[in-house]
């Protein structure tokens, strides 16, 4: 029977993973920086997707030494995090965060299922697998189940979705009276350039030409691409508290997927709930799963530029969004874990 009590979920230690999870009944955040270089060290090592330069012959001498000290350190760690943990007795799932993995490696998940042999051990995938170091058969053979925000790759790798969660409450409790403000940019875009640089300065490129005050952030890009430097934050850091004031600060949102992404992004559930407007390509919003989303008026799915409403994004949009806050809550995504284990 579903408990959320029941569920631990051990994610990396910062503030956007406690406003998007903060909601799970037990949350544990690690702290990476403690051996950042040797756990670094032996990802690159070890990841099919960078080590493919080493000789075997050389992998098979250094690999296990440097696994032996980044492990030895690393089980410090998990023996801090884990030292109050007498209320953990009753668990049923424990559930790994992708990012924990891809920096401990099988040793977190060694260490768990050794502490609580009867748990099923399962992970989350926020990000499309291509931002990781580890492939989906490292996540595959380590977890009893594996979870992503994104459906084709589901479809792909054999995952499980699980819509990504957004704790509402949390950004209340983070802002406060900061929280209601009057938006001073009609479009933001605050993300990683990665594979879409192109598409994301068409999109810029036609919001200027109607003459919409933009507010873009673009990290990531090499000197000899950034155009409209006078215009465009490049590789210039905001801390999510800052994502989330500029989020706040403008009428509309500008979402665009990754190549191989097919599901909304984290942006998509900010704008849902903060009540801002959400400028996407992501199709997968008008299936029907959606249409009460999109029945607000507050969205705007485009295929190709030419067919974006430029005037839409000035309109006032009002609707409850008390049926977000819960459909993004936490309590969901456990409900989801538990009922597919």
């Amino acid at each position: 029977m579903y408990m959320k009590n029941n569920f631990l979920m051990i994610n990396h230690n910062k503030v956007e993973n406690y406003v998007l999870y903060g909601g799970v009944d037990k949350l544990f955040l690690i702290d990476f920086k403690f051996s950042y270089r040797d756990n670094f060290c032996y990802r690159l090592i070890t990841s099919r997707k960078t080590s493919f330069w080493i000789p075997k012959k050389l992998k098979n001498v250094i690999v296990p030494k440097v696994k032996k000290y980044a492990d030895r350190k690393s089980i410090k760690a998990f023996d801090k995090l884990f030292e109050n943990s007498e209320e953990l007795n009753n668990l049923n799932c424990i559930i790994i965060c992708a990012r924990v993995f891809e920096y401990f490696g099988i040793s977190i998940v060694d260490y768990v299922r050794e502490k609580y042999p009867d748990c099923k051990i399962v992970t989350y995938l926020a990000d499309v697998l291509s931002s990781f170091l580890v492939t989906e058969d490292d996540f595959n053979r380590a977890f009893d189940k594996v979870y992503s925000f994104d459906k084709s790759e589901c479809r792909k790798y054999g995952f499980t979705y699980c819509l990504e969660p957004y704790s509402y409450q949390i950004t209340e409790k983070l802002f406060g009276s900061d929280f209601d403000v009057v938006p001073q940019y009609d479009v933001t875009f605050i993300g990683a350039a990665k594979d879409r640089l192109d598409d994301i300065l068409s999109v810029y490129e036609k919001l200027k030409v109607h003459n919409l005050k933009l507010d873009f952030w673009i990290f990531g890009v090499k000197e000899e691409n950034q155009k409209y430097k006078d215009e465009i934050h490049y590789n210039e850091y905001l801390s999510f508290e800052d994502f989330i004031k500029h989020t706040l600060n403008a009428r509309c949102t500008f979402e665009a997927l990754q190549k191989n992404g097919s599901s909304p992004t984290t942006r998509f559930s900010m704008c849902m709930l903060y009540k801002r407007k959400l400028l996407t390509n992501c199709t997968e919003l008008l299936d029907s799963e959606w249409s009460d989303a999109m029945a607000t008026g507050n969205i705007q799915v485009y295929k190709d530029m030419e067919t974006i409403d430029f005037k839409w994004i000035k309109k006032d949009c009002e609707y409850d969004n008390q049926k977000f806050i819960e459909r993004f809550s936490t309590d969901r995504m456990i409900e989801t874990i538990d009922s597919t284990l």
